[in-house]
C-alpha cells in the first residue's frame, strides 16, 4: 500500500454572523469584490519570495512550483513544510555512523506537499475544492489554512473561512444497514482556555463535555426515518458528501443495533470515513523519495473531475 494519498476538503468563506456562504467569485475586500482563487494566489506568491512562519506552533512553510490554470479554475503547487525547535541526531544507514546534532533546534525538516485549488465555474460558486497530498500521517493541512485564514482576515476582518474534511459515503451504508438507533453523543474534547483560566483548571485539554441523548428502551425506533433527521446537523444536504462540522463538536457517536447487537459508530473515525484517494507508485514519479509534481498534477485534476460529477458541476477543460 503506498504511503502516498490525496485528500479532498470543501472551501467556504462567509461573513460572521451569518449562516450564507459567499460566491467565491466575489469575496468583498477592502478593494473590491475578489475571486479567492486570486487571493490564494497571490497569498502563495508572497510565500514563494518568503517562508511563512508560524511561531507559536513552530512550523514554517514555503510554496513553489506554482501553477496558474485560469481556463480550469485551478492553482497548484508544492508546500515544503516541517517543524523545528528540537535538536536530535542522525543516523547515516549507508555508513551506519551516527552523526551527533545533525538537526539543530533552529532547523525546520522541510518535506514536499503538493496541492490543487478548484472552484467549480458554473452551479457550485460557493465552494471551492481543495486537494492536499499526505504522505503517511504527515500533511501540510493546518499550516496552509492557517496561513489562507490570516489572508483572509487581512482583506477584510468579518470575513470567515471553513476548511472542512469531506467525508465518503461509507458512513451512509453503514447506518443503511443497522436496524435501530440506541445512542447518539455528541463530544467536545476539551474546555475552551479562557474558561479553565477562569475556573483555575490546570489541565483544561483533560475535561470533555460528552452529551447523550438515548431512545427509550420499550420504543422501537427504526434508524431509517430518523437517519435524515440526525445527518442534517452534520453534512450539507446539497451535496452527496457529508462534511463534519468540527467548529461545534470534537466526535460524534452513533450507537446502533444490528441483529441485536450493539456497535458504535464514530463519525471522526476518519481512516474509515473520509474521503481519500491512495495513490499508486507505478504511476509516479520520485525526486529524493517524493512524488513530483508533473506526476501528480494528472490524477489531482482526474480526482477533482471525479468530486465535480457527484456535484452535478460541468467537467475541466481539455
Amino acid at each position: 500500500m503506498s504511503a502516498f494519498k490525496f485528500t479532498p476538503y470543501f472551501v467556504r468563506v462567509k461573513k460572521k454572523y451569518t449562516d450564507n456562504y459567499l460566491d467565491l467569485e466575489k469575496i468583498p475586500t477592502g478593494n473590491g469584490d475578489e475571486k479567492i482563487i486570486n487571493i490564494l494566489w497571490d497569498m502563495c506568491q508572497g510565500y514563494n519570495k518568503d517562508v511563512y512562519l508560524k511561531d507559536e506552533e513552530q512550523k514554517t512553510m514555503f510554496i513553489e512550483d506554482l501553477t496558474n490554470d485560469n481556463k480550469n479554475h485551478i492553482v497548484s503547487g508544492i508546500t515544503k513544510t516541517g517543524e523545528y525547535g528540537i535538536e536530535t541526531d542522525f543516523y547515516d544507514t549507508k555508513n551506519r555512523k551516527r552523526i551527533p546534532s545533525a538537526r539543530k533546534k533552529e532547523h525546520s525538516e522541510e518535506k514536499p506537499f503538493f496541492f490543487l485549488f478548484h472552484t467549480p465555474r458554473i452551479k457550485n460558486k460557493e465552494i471551492g475544492i481543495l486537494i492536499l497530498q499526505k504522505f503517511k500521517q504527515f500533511g501540510m493541512k493546518s499550516i496552509f489554512e492557517s496561513a489562507l485564514k490570516e489572508k483572509i482576515i487581512t482583506l477584510n476582518s468579518d470575513l470567515i473561512i471553513e476548511i472542512h474534511p469531506i467525508i465518503n459515503n461509507t458512513l451512509l451504508e453503514e447506518l443503511e444497514k443497522s436496524d435501530r438507533l440506541v445512542e447518539l453523543k455528541l463530544i467536545k474534547r476539551k474546555v475552551p482556555k479562557d474558561v479553565a483560566d477562569k475556573n483555575l483548571i490546570e489541565n483544561y485539554e483533560d475535561i470533555y463535555e460528552e452529551r447523550s441523548f438515548k431512545v427509550r428502551k420499550k420504543r422501537d425506533l427504526k434508524l431509517k426515518p430518523v437517519k435524515d433527521r440526525i445527518l442534517s446537523s452534520l453534512k450539507n444536504i446539497h451535496y452527496p458528501y457529508i462534511e463534519i462540522q468540527d467548529e461545534f463538536y470534537d466526535e460524534v457517536k452513533l450507537i446502533v443495533e444490528e441483529g441485536g447487537s450493539k456497535r458504535t459508530i464514530s463519525i471522526t473515525d476518519l481512516p474509515k470515513f473520509r474521503e481519500n484517494m491512495p495513490l499508486n507508485d507505478d504511476e509516479l514519479k520520485f525526486d529524493k523519495g517524493f512524488p513530483t509534481k508533473d506526476s501528480l498534477l494528472p490524477l489531482a485534476k482526474k480526482y477533482v473531475e471525479d468530486i465535480n460529477k457527484k456535484i452535478d458541476e460541468n467537467p475541466l477543460s481539455e
